[in-house]
C-alpha cells in the first residue's frame, strides 16, 4: 500500500480536456476500488496526525510558538527535544532518531 497516497489522478484527453467518463471512471475507482480504499485510510492517517501536530504540546503549536518567541525575542531558533527520543529541527519538524545518551 502506498501510505503517501492521498488522491487519484484525472487525465485530460489530446485536447487538454477531462471528459465526463474520465471523471465517471476515477469517480467509481475512488468510491468502489481498492485504490481508493487506500486513499480513504491515508487521509484518515493524514487528519489523525495533523491533530496530534495542533493540540497543546503538539509539534505544530511547539515550532509556532518557537517561531513567535524567536521574532518577539531575535533568540535563535533551537532543536526541541521530545520524550520519544526524536529530535526535530527548528520551525521544519524535521525529525531525526537520537541515540540516548549514557
Amino acid at each position: 500500500m502506498d501510505t503517501s497516497k492521498l488522491a487519484i489522478e484525472i487525465q485530460k484527453n489530446k485536447d487538454g480536456l477531462v471528459t465526463k467518463e474520465e471523471v465517471e471512471w476515477k469517480v467509481k475507482a475512488l468510491m468502489q476500488g481498492e485504490e481508493g480504499q487506500c486513499i480513504k485510510k491515508n487521509v484518515v492517517i493524514m487528519q489523525r496526525n495533523a491533530r496530534k501536530g495542533v493540540v497543546d504540546g503538539g509539534i505544530s503549536k511547539q515550532n509556532f510558538e518557537a517561531y513567535i518567541d524567536h521574532l518577539r525575542t531575535g533568540r535563535p531558533l533551537k532543536n526541541a527535544e521530545f520524550n520519544d527520543g526524536k529530535v526535530r529541527s527548528g520551525i521544519t519538524g524535521t525529525t531525526h532518531r537520537m541515540d540516548p545518551v549514557s
